[in-house]
C-alpha cells in the first residue's frame, strides 16, 4: 500500500498549520491528502473522504515522497495573454479623452459608437466591442459622459502641456494621485 514518507515532527506542525491558514482550497486538500495517508488511510479511502480520484491521491503523495512541500502547491498556466495591452489601452484613454475635432470629426461630443468607430478607424484595435470598451474606460478610470462643449485653451502651449501631462501620469511608477498645476489668474 502507498503511503507518506516518514515526516518528522516539526515538519508536521508546518504542515498542519499550513493547511489551516492557507486560502487556496487545493494546497489544504493536499495538505489532507498527506496527513490522512500518514494516519494510515489507504490511497482509496483518502481519495472518498476528500472527493477526489484514487489516481490523483496517488500521485500527490507520490509527489509529495518525491518533491517534498513543494508538490502542495499547484502549478498554475498563465493564461492567454491580455487582448489589450497597457500601451493600446492608454491609446484608447487618449483618444476618449480628446475632443473629436482632433481627429477630424465635425460632431460634438463622443459617444461609444463614435469613439469604438474612431479607434477602429485610427487603426489603434482591429475591433472591439462597445461594452469592452466601456469597461476599459471604467478600469482606467475614465469618467465617459457626453460633454456638450469642449474646453479649448488660447495657451500656445497648450498642447504640449497636454501631451507632457499624459506622459508623466501614464508611467508605470507613478503614486496612485498625481497632481498637475499651471498658472493660474485670479479666481472670480
Amino acid at each position: 500500500m502507498l503511503r507518506v514518507r516518514e515526516i518528522p515532527h516539526g515538519e508536521a506542525e508546518s504542515l498542519h498549520r499550513l493547511m489551516n491558514r492557507t486560502r487556496d482550497p487545493t494546497v489544504m486538500r493536499r495538505c489532507q491528502v498527506i496527513f490522512h495517508s500518514m494516519q494510515g488511510f489507504s490511497p482509496p479511502k483518502i481519495a472518498r473522504m476528500v472527493f477526489w480520484s484514487e489516481q490523483w491521491v496517488r500521485r500527490v503523495i507520490k509527489d509529495f515522497n518525491r518533491i517534498g512541500r513543494d508538490a502542495l502547491y499547484p502549478e498554475r498556466a498563465g493564461g492567454r495573454p491580455p487582448k489589450f495591452t497597457p500601451p493600446l489601452r492608454r491609446a484608447m484613454v487618449d483618444v476618449a479623452l480628446s475632443s473629436p475635432k482632433d481627429h477630424g470629426y465635425a460632431f460634438g461630443p463622443w459617444t461609444l459608437d463614435r469613439l469604438r468607430d474612431s479607434i477602429v478607424m485610427d487603426g489603434v484595435v482591429e475591433s472591439i466591442s462597445k461594452e469592452r470598451l466601456r469597461e476599459i474606460l471604467h478600469e482606467e478610470a475614465v469618467s465617459f459622459q457626453a460633454v456638450k462643449t469642449w474646453k479649448e485653451s488660447t495657451d500656445p502651449k497648450y498642447r504640449q502641456k497636454v501631451k507632457r501631462l499624459r506622459e508623466l501620469t501614464n508611467r508605470e511608477h507613478n503614486p496612485p494621485i498625481v497632481v498637475a498645476a499651471d498658472e493660474m489668474g485670479p479666481i472670480a
